[in-house]
């Protein structure tokens, strides 16, 4: 999928790829370069840092899937997804509820992505991640943010978890994923990362098993975009179908919270989708 590479947000500063040389291999200001492929015997390349070693696409293929990509939530999942992308040579820009937040300028600096506001992250993304507690959203996405969105392929990212972590506020009949779409009806929101810890967003191979990463959405343009990314980032993308099916997704956060906490099994533990 073509993507557009405008100008990054003021205060990107140029890098350099590691190893460059010449023209081709510069990297340019404001813009994600191309990772160095990794090619192993046989042919086949895989995109360093990538774990799991997924088989990457060509390096024209990755050229043209390379996005501006914004993110608004600045905290556990939202850093963690920034410095991925970035390593993948999307460009990204990440915002938090201030621009004064220490807690912004940490997850820009470690993720090599420009620390900005959040309807400048909005209006710079291909994709713009929401990655901001679901009782915090509307307070998020105010009118700003909702017209530099509309149009635009909108993530998810939420649970609707009671304060102890242990419960859903909503559920059943609606879902945090169907409220966002209420609150940005111009948008194309789909949902997915919500069913992954946020540390294990870096590590989408636990226990030598990969990840399922489901991901619902009712465009199929903007659901295909994510499913990439998804796979991209080295997890088990699958197509759950329509919006509505995130009544079913974000309980399984919950399920997570419960092994994790109660069970005692700690915060190293996700899901996969077993098939024959």
């Amino acid at each position: 999928m073509a993507a557009r590479r405008g100008a990054a947000p003021a205060g990107r500063a140029a890098r350099a790829a590691p190893g460059a040389r010449g023209a081709a291999g510069q990297r340019r200001a404001g813009v994600g370069a191309h990772r160095p492929l990794n090619v192993r015997a046989g042919g086949r390349a895989t995109v360093s840092g990538r774990a799991g070693g997924v088989p990457a696409r060509s390096a024209d293929d990755r050229k043209d899937l390379l996005m501006n990509i914004g993110i608004i939530g600045a905290g556990n999942v939202g850093s963690v997804l920034a410095r991925r992308l970035n390593e993948l040579g999307h460009s990204v820009a990440i915002a938090a509820s201030s621009t004064e937040s220490p807690r912004l300028a940490s997850a820009a600096a470690a993720a090599g992505a420009t620390a900005t506001t959040a309807v400048k992250a909005a209006s710079y993304g291909d994709v713009v991640i929401l990655a901001v507690p679901f009782t915090a959203m509307e307070a998020a996405l105010n009118s700003d943010v909702v017209g530099a969105v509309a149009g635009k392929t909108v993530v998810d990212v939420s649970n609707p978890l009671t304060e102890d972590l242990m419960a859903l506020e909503i559920g059943h009949t609606t879902s945090a994923a169907e409220a966002v779409a209420g609150l940005l009806p111009e948008a194309r929101v789909v949902k997915a990362f919500n069913t992954v810890l946020a540390p294990n967003h870096a590590r989408p191979v636990l226990g030598g098993v990969r990840q399922s990463l489901p991901v619902a959405g009712d465009d199929p343009v903007a659901k295909r975009r994510v499913l990439d990314l998804g796979t991209e980032l080295g997890f088990e993308a699958i197509d759950v179908g329509p919006l509505s099916t995130a009544r079913y997704l974000e309980p399984v956060t919950g399920l997570l919270m419960q092994l994790g906490h109660r069970q005692a099994l700690g915060g190293e533990i996700g899901f996969a989708l077993a098939r024959d």
